[in-house]
């Protein structure tokens, strides 16, 4: 009965060496097996228990605790592609919080359940783009904040990783939106406002006017009414910077004459 520190070495030229009890490796030991995998650390009945130092035969590598055989609490997963994972583990997956750093550029740091983001992140992808808020299995969800590589920046909700909800868009140039969305785009009220200072106020379907709303344009003058596809269009009324009232219906931004229907 092996009990003690020793050396084994089985058929399959694994090589193990260090402390065992009652014929398990229990201690501190290191296994080499003839694939190129080796573990350095701490074991307990025969199994990674506590510190210790994984490195997989394609190259990659594990710095940090185990518990029972699989990662478990805080380490440093290196990919032999060049990615990594540092932060809390739970039986061999990304589980609280840590850093996500992929090999293509693209970082997240936040909460992880799982494996999967989800809780609170920050992700910064390499074309500039960043989010910042809540997430659902890998997914954008909940409140949130997406700055685009343009500087444009959203604020509100997100649903299944796209724009859903209540929300705030702005421009660089000083434009922006504020209003309804649906699957990423406007779609319901809101007002849009352009970067001369234009602005709109109304319904929008699918990204763009469409229902009824009210234009304040300083080229145009002040329209309320009905709107399609981003143009007057049906029963509205115009006034134009200077005085004149257009009452009536509109047909593709044309006035058409009044009463109408």
């Amino acid at each position: 009965m092996k009990h003690g520190k020793g050396k084994l070495i089985y058929p399959n030229g694994t090589v193990c060496e260090g402390d065992f009890v009652d014929d398990t490796k229990h201690g501190y030991g290191v296994t080499a097996d003839a694939n190129g995998g080796y573990h350095e650390g701490d074991w307990a009945n025969g199994l990674q228990n506590g510190k210790g130092t994984l490195m997989y035969p394609n190259g990659g590598s594990y710095v940090g605790e185990f518990k029972s055989g699989k990662k478990n609490g805080y380490g440093v997963n290196i990919l032999d592609n060049g990615g990594s994972y540092e932060g809390e583990w739970v039986e061999n997956n990304r589980h609280g919080k840590g850093t996500l750093c992929s090999p293509n550029g693209n970082n997240y740091v936040g909460e992880f359940i799982n494996n999967k983001k989800h809780g609170y992140g920050v992700e910064t992808l390499r074309n500039g783009t960043m989010y910042e808020g809540e997430w659902q299995e890998d997914q954008y969800h909940g409140k949130g904040t997406l700055t685009f590589p343009n500087k444009s920046v959203y604020q509100g909700d997100f649903c299944k990783h796209q724009m859903h909800g209540y929300g705030v868009m702005t421009d660089a140039k000083g434009g922006g939106y504020e209003g309804e969305y649906v699957e990423g785009r406007q779609h319901g009220t809101g007002k849009l406002t352009y970067p001369n200072g234009d602005t709109y106020v109304g319904d929008f379907e699918s990204g763009k006017q469409d229902g009824f709303g009210k234009v304040n344009s300083k080229f145009y003058g002040v329209y309320v009414g009905e709107v399609s596809n981003g143009e007057f269009n049906g029963q509205g009324k115009l006034v134009t910077p200077n005085g004149d009232v257009l009452e009536g219906l509109f047909v593709r931004g044309k006035y058409v004459g009044k009463n109408w229907r």
